[in-house]
């Protein structure tokens, strides 16, 4: 089933290789599986479209995070809590200030 997902949202990319939603859905489809490398490249290529991408900026602070690598955390969460402020996105900037606080 996920195999059928991540094949149709490849040739939804094939079509339309900006399309942040399927690059997203994509990485989402990855972090699943487990598959943390694609899906980090795939969450910064989301950044890259929309460097205001607030979700791409969250799942990367959560896998980063959980694997650890605290540098990157911070580089991404602060970034996100910026963008949540200017975003006014006060449930977001909550719980990035609370995985901040579990994390570091």
């Amino acid at each position: 089933m996920m195999t059928n997902r991540i094949n149709r949202l490849h040739s939804f990319l094939e079509q339309n290789p900006n399309d942040e939603f399927s690059i997203y859905a994509l990485a989402l489809e990855y972090k699943k599986l487990n598959q943390i490398d694609e899906s980090i490249r795939m969450f910064t290529q989301c950044i890259q479209i929309n460097n205001s991408n607030l979700a791409s900026y969250y799942q990367l602070c959560e896998i980063y995070a959980s694997n650890n690598q605290i540098d990157l955390f911070k580089h991404y969460v602060e970034k996100a809590k910026n963008i949540a402020t200017e975003q006014n996105d006060i449930k977001t900037l909550n719980e990035l200030i609370s995985l901040e606080d579990e994390t570091i």
